[in-house]
């Protein structure tokens, strides 16, 4: 069985500030390992807000790989009083506009709901999550810049005998990006390990205990969002797949093929 929460970012914001039940409090325990789990839940709760400039400085590196494409425009047709070939249907019509001249041009793209998984297991270090979520972010940025607008969730989906999906919507399709603020929901481990956490103990005690989402439990094993078929894309957690979904969904989606360099 799967259980999923969708939020907006000042509703995400507004049930993770909420005292957590007992047996349920991972998102405010203080730092065990270096920055595991990003920094404090306080600090995690300012920059789920304001954003998070470190982490954003990840994702102008990541796009600046990116830079590096070349387009593949489409071809497209233009008719005119002049051109290379004869449309004989429109001759014959006496239409002046019969000549046409093959261009080729980028077109405009549909809206993409992208779904960006940001589950990730214990063993993860900060640094990955941050170096992964830049590179996700680039993608949605470079999309835009190609003229693919994109609406972006956050999901966080474990679980144990039951699945646990809190999906938070962190960008509108044509609103101005706030890269600071969605680099903390992309690339900041305290996105996952403090607020993602801190959502999930909000939930009835019921689904957190088979979900794992309690103080003797593991709080579940990363999966993917139980609802994959309401986004258009779903970027993958982990470093190691996020490269080739990187260029799979550019040359799908825009016709950008990204040359050689890592992301």
């Amino acid at each position: 069985m799967s259980n999923i929460y969708q939020f907006t970012v000042e509703e995400a914001i507004e049930t993770a500030e909420r005292p957590p039940p007992t047996g349920a409090r991972a998102s405010r325990r203080p730092g065990s390992r270096g920055d595991w789990a990003g920094e404090s839940f306080e600090e995690s709760m300012r920059m789920a807000r304001e954003g998070d400039p470190e982490s954003a400085l990840a994702v102008k590196k990541a796009f600046g790989v990116l830079a590096k494409i070349r387009y593949s425009s489409r071809p497209s047709m233009k008719f005119s009083e002049t051109g290379s070939v004869m449309d004989v249907g429109r001759f014959l019509d006496g239409d002046p506009e019969c000549m046409i001249e093959v261009r080729r041009r980028r077109k405009p793209m549909p809206v993409l709901r992208i779904g960006v998984e940001r589950s990730i297991g214990s063993r993860v270090d900060a640094d990955e999550i941050r170096a992964t979520g830049g590179s996700v972010m680039a993608v949605v940025e470079a999309l835009r810049t190609a003229g693919a607008a994109a609406e972006v969730w956050v999901t966080y989906s474990q679980g144990a005998k039951e699945i646990i999906s809190c999906q938070v919507l962190v960008q509108e399709a044509g609103r101005p990006m706030n890269i600071e603020r969605l680099a903390f929901w992309i690339a900041n481990p305290g996105a996952f390990r403090r607020v993602g956490f801190a959502i999930e103990e909000q939930q009835p005690e019921s689904v957190r205990v088979k979900c794992g989402i309690t103080e003797r439990q593991s709080y579940g094993y990363p999966t993917t969002p139980p609802n994959a078929e309401f986004f258009d894309e779903v970027a993958p957690s982990n470093s190691w797949a996020v490269e080739a979904w990187i260029k799979d969904v550019m040359q799908r989606r825009v016709g950008i093929e990204i040359e050689g360099t890592d992301m």
